[in-house]
């Protein structure tokens, strides 16, 4: 039980990645809010995990739900040891020219505005109790320009710098900040890159994995692992890193 009796909230819970690191910190003893705009992906998701799991239905870009999600679970808790800041979306996978305002408008406001709000809601409780963990969830679409990719690349980009300012920023309080950048993942979000009737797997093998040395895409369990090192405190003295999890694909030329 790596992280037992500790406290976490994970945005973006229900599904994918989130919903697999909270799954995993359940299991290794934390007690776990997930958060998400969706009711029923986050009814599904806490029915799955347990007791000591509980959902808030919050959209990260409204300052005043954030609020309100942080409120409820400093009364319930008393505390919030590890924040897991998940939530994002492709609404647009286009070069910069062919990218609609709108589009640009609501990844900023969820990829980045929303850890914003989310970090500004939970420090000042973590500075209070001198300890606690962030974890943002990045991309390496934030180390490299990636073709046709140009808004979602530019918000985990500046999601990696962020992270980097809050571990400088409130390192004196104990609190340790880190990143990290998947590659491709098999998720809800990464499956919109198929076309009407396109099969993933036929796919996948054909024009993603040859790219990966380990051979595979990513699962969201292999994520859930990192974050787990994350937030122990195994990594004590792990501030201010993006860690990549990419089958060895940023190791290429």
């Amino acid at each position: 039980m790596r992280i037992q009796g500790k406290t976490a909230l994970i945005t973006g819970g229900g599904t994918g990645i989130g919903r697999a690191i909270a799954m995993l910190f359940a299991e290794e003893g934390a007690t776990v809010a997930i958060s998400g705009r969706r009711k029923s992906q986050l009814d599904k998701a806490v029915s799955s995990m347990g007791a000591n799991v509980m959902a808030i239905q919050t959209d990260v870009t409204d300052m005043a739900q954030v609020q309100q999600m942080v409120d409820t679970v400093m009364s319930a808790w008393g505390r919030i040891d590890i924040l897991v800041n998940n939530a994002a979306v492709i609404t647009s996978r286009t070069a910069l020219v062919d990218t609609p305002v709108e589009a640009w408008d609501v990844m900023m406001d969820i990829n980045v505005r929303g850890i914003f709000y989310v970090c500004k809601a939970v420090l000042p409780h973590m500075m209070q109790q001198g300890s606690g963990s962030i974890i943002n969830i990045a991309s390496v679409a934030g180390q490299r320009g990636q073709p046709g990719n140009s808004t979602y690349s530019t918000t985990k980009g500046a999601v990696m710098n962020l992270t980097r300012s809050v571990a400088v920023d409130y390192g004196p309080y104990s609190i340790r900040c880190n990143s990290i950048s998947p590659a491709l993942v098999r998720t809800e979000m990464a499956e919109t890159r198929l076309k009407p009737g396109e099969d993933w797997d036929v796919r996948a093998a054909k024009e993603w994995i040859p790219n990966y040395p380990l051979g595979r895409i990513g699962t969201p369990e292999d994520i859930a692992y990192g974050a787990l090192f994350l937030a122990s405190d195994e990594a004590s003295w792990v501030s201010g890193i993006d860690l990549t999890m990419d089958g060895g694909k940023m190791a290429k030329l």
